[in-house]
């Protein structure tokens, strides 16, 4: 795996960089298998500033 570290200073280039090589099919719920659409925001990460995501299916949270 390519890990561009100079490339991932940008915030969003860095997220985008996480959503191609750990989620290619796009962010879904790991519990259940839920696609981001299925989820509300629910906050974001202290210290990241993530957003935090509530899957409306299980009720249960995760980030990228």
């Amino acid at each position: 795996m390519d890990f561009p570290i100079i490339d991932l200073i940008d915030e969003e280039q860095a997220t985008a960089w996480l959503l191609k090589h750990f989620h290619p099919e796009g962010l879904h719920c790991p519990h259940c298998g839920a696609d981001v659409a299925a989820a509300r925001l629910f906050g974001t990460t202290k210290k990241s500033h993530l957003c935090i995501y509530r899957c409306l299916s299980c009720d249960r949270t995760y980030n990228l």
